[in-house]
């Protein structure tokens, strides 16, 4: 596991560099090397490094433009993480299952379809409002951006 978090954090040092490109490789093999360690006849709900790893891999796909890319490796992240965090187990949600639907929302709007990524940007929020009730409304910036970019028409109630 450690091998797998070296390579994680060099795709995440050249990400943070600006060559999202030059990092596919780390996280598709810290990806590849996850998935021996933490294999489905193992772990038949998953693992929240695996979980993370897919997300991972997701996102420098979202960031070099290959949304396509992204999609799926998004949509198995969530799919474990709702495995890994039932609502019977976590009524209020877990924070990785909210980072699972934001990022699920915002790979649809880069996607160009605003009306897939909006259920999973309410259910982020909702899961999060749940999770975090005492922190200010100032804490959900990400909400800000969509108003601006026009996925909504308003900030949800309680955000202004």
């Amino acid at each position: 596991q450690q091998l797998a978090t070296s390579l994680n954090n060099m795709g995440g040092n050249l990400l943070g560099l600006g060559a999202p490109e030059l990092a596919v490789p780390y996280y598709e093999k810290a990806l590849a090397m996850c998935r021996k360690l933490f294999p489905e006849s193992k772990y038949p709900v998953g693992h929240p490094v695996l979980a993370q790893s897919l997300n991972r891999l997701g996102f420098v796909f979202q960031a070099t433009g290959a949304v396509e890319k992204a999609l799926p490796l998004y949509q198995q992240a969530l799919a474990m993480r709702l495995r890994l965090y039932p609502e019977s187990s976590y009524p209020a949600g877990h924070p990785d299952l909210a980072n699972s639907l934001g990022m699920l929302g915002f790979a649809y709007q880069a996607a160009g379809s605003a009306e897939k990524a909006l259920p999973y940007f309410e259910k982020a929020l909702a899961m999060n409002r749940q999770i975090y009730p005492a922190l200010p409304p100032g804490f959900y910036p990400v909400w800000r951006q969509i108003l601006r970019q026009g996925l909504l028409c308003r900030l949800p109630s309680g955000l202004d």
